[in-house]
């Protein structure tokens, strides 16, 4: 039996019909690469189940899997349940209303991979917000800082990641099967939503960590878990990566200077171990998120264009 080369999987909750559609139709266009898509829903309300499943009946697309949830678990276990089922080497998770960027991302990340023999990957993202009938194009990048990627140099990576807190976008990454299983491991039953916070852990590691030049995905800010603006979910990360940097602690991967400055109690030592550790990398990235919202703007019309051709509207 021929095994897809990746597994493509959309991992969903209470997620709008229609931008699952659009994100599955993505993912269905793409070409010269062999995919995989199973659908993990996380014990949704509604699951869409049945329209779903008619809905690659209609393409006539049959490599894919249903996986539905009848409890919310979290995105981690929602996840890491799923990834038992996949039959690629290659994982790369997304969510409705993000798109693969054109129908050859999948088979040029793939390619990627296979040439510089890397087991995690990551691109760029073009970050859109829908404003009723409009699109608008953020100006934002995740992470800020590229150069430490590009020259490989893990220790600077290690220190922006763990110190700077200059993550990479989650929705931006392709895995290596047996990697990502073994880091979810680690964190499946202590961290329930940040399921790309395994990149933590890895960076502690030194495992190599790449950046390809390539654009990837229209990621729709302020709908994923990562980017929501609510208190809720804002504490939800909070907690995650806490318990995260807690694991490191024990493990002695960071220094209880670098959790403190974290998630210390006292307001005044983070600001003293801030300008301690991380000043500079820390002011570029905070004037670098107060000027950048100026520049965002409306899609021309080659990107909405470009946006409408890959998904269904």
């Amino acid at each position: 039996m021929m095994y897809p080369e990746i597994s493509v999987i959309v991992l969903t909750y209470n997620s709008d019909l229609q931008k699952t559609l659009n994100t599955l139709h993505s993912i269905m266009i793409q070409k010269e690469v062999t995919f995989e898509i199973i659908v993990a829903d996380d014990g949704s309300g509604k699951n869409n189940y049945a329209q779903l499943k008619e809905y690659f009946y209609s393409k006539n697309f049959s490599d894919y899997e249903l996986i539905i949830r009848d409890k919310n678990l979290g995105t981690v276990k929602n996840l890491f349940y799923a990834i038992q089922f996949a039959k690629g080497n290659i994982i790369k998770p997304i969510s409705p209303g993000d798109y693969l960027f054109d129908d050859h991302v999948l088979y040029d990340f793939k390619d990627y991979m296979d040439k510089t023999e890397t087991k995690i990957v990551f691109g760029d993202s073009f970050f859109y917000k829908k404003d009723g009938d409009n699109y608008i194009k953020i100006n934002r990048k995740n992470p800020l800082y590229l150069r430490p990627y590009k020259l490989s140099n893990q220790k600077k990576i290690k220190h922006n990641y763990l110190v700077t807190r200059d993550p990479i976008l989650g929705a931006d990454l392709f895995y290596d099967k047996t990697v990502l299983i073994k880091y979810l491991n680690i964190i499946v039953d202590k961290v329930k939503y940040c399921e790309d916070s395994v990149l933590n852990l890895m960076v502690a590691d030194y495992l190599k960590i790449s950046y390809y030049n390539r654009v990837q995905l229209y990621y729709e800010v302020g709908e994923g878990v990562s980017s929501s603006s609510s208190e809720k979910w804002k504490k939800n990360i909070y907690d995650d990566n806490k318990a995260v940097f807690k694991i490191l602690l024990t493990q002695k991967k960071i220094s209880k200077f670098v959790y403190y400055k974290n998630f210390g109690n006292s307001k005044l030592l983070r600001i003293i171990l801030i300008l301690f550790l991380d000043c500079f990398n820390k002011l570029g990235i905070t004037l670098y998120k107060l000027f950048n919202k100026k520049y965002n703007s409306l899609l021309s019309v080659e990107e909405l264009k470009k946006i409408q051709q890959i998904i269904e509207l």
